[in-house]
């Protein structure tokens, strides 16, 4: 039997604000493997106009984890939108510290990095080796120490081709309203026009009357 990885996510803090007509609704993914062309995540649930702090306290299990193969836990903080998601920050977690730590179980707060590869926010989180038929552990009184993270390559490649995305849906609708708005103002205009005829029609009726 398979090992199994629970991520407690606490909440995160200092995240960047990319929702720019109110605050961000942010939740939290995580995946073993970012190589795949279309990768599984655990999710959290979304946490509405929460804004740059928020707090998930959700515990989550990744199934088949296998301590020789998986080093890396990949993490990634969107923000909710009706059509793409917006990324506020990701990052690659060695899970080197989890092994290290005592009873295989560290509590972290680990740096996110924008898009660019700044660092902008951290996210708290609780990892934890579950052997075969191990119950989750208990995290809440568990001391917070400064975790590691970092940036992978293929990771980054992702985060840029889920902003371009973003970018492409904003622009769709941006010109889909621009449309909207172009064929109202042609709509007003004929029946401003069409007004016009009419009273103009009256008018020359009204100076020239029938014999």
């Amino acid at each position: 039997m398979s090992h199994s990885l629970q991520v407690y996510a606490h909440g995160a803090d200092n995240l960047r604000k990319v929702d720019h007509l109110g605050k961000n609704s942010p939740y939290a993914q995580f995946s073993l493997d970012i190589h795949e062309k279309k990768p599984s995540f655990e999710k959290t649930a979304v946490k509405k106009h929460a804004g740059e702090n928020v707090e998930w306290n959700e515990n989550l299990t990744i199934s088949n984890f296998s301590p020789s193969e998986h080093n890396t836990l990949y993490v990634e903080v969107l923000d909710h939108e009706i059509l793409a998601d917006a990324v506020i920050g990701y990052a690659a977690i060695p899970l080197r510290q989890v092994a290290e730590a005592g009873g295989n179980i560290f509590r972290g707060k680990f740096n996110l990095f924008t898009s660019k590869g700044e660092q902008q926010g951290n996210i708290d989180l609780t990892i934890a080796d579950l052997k075969p038929g191990q119950d989750a552990h208990e995290v809440s009184s568990r001391p917070e120490e400064k975790g590691e993270s970092q940036i992978d390559t293929t990771h980054q490649h992702r985060i840029k081709a889920l902003v371009t995305k973003e970018h492409v849906s904003e622009g769709a609708a941006a010109a889909a309203g621009i449309l909207a708005a172009a064929g109202l103002a042609f709509g007003a205009k004929h029946v401003i026009d069409h007004k016009k005829a009419e009273e103009a029609k009256k008018a020359e009726e009204a100076s020239n009357p029938e014999p």
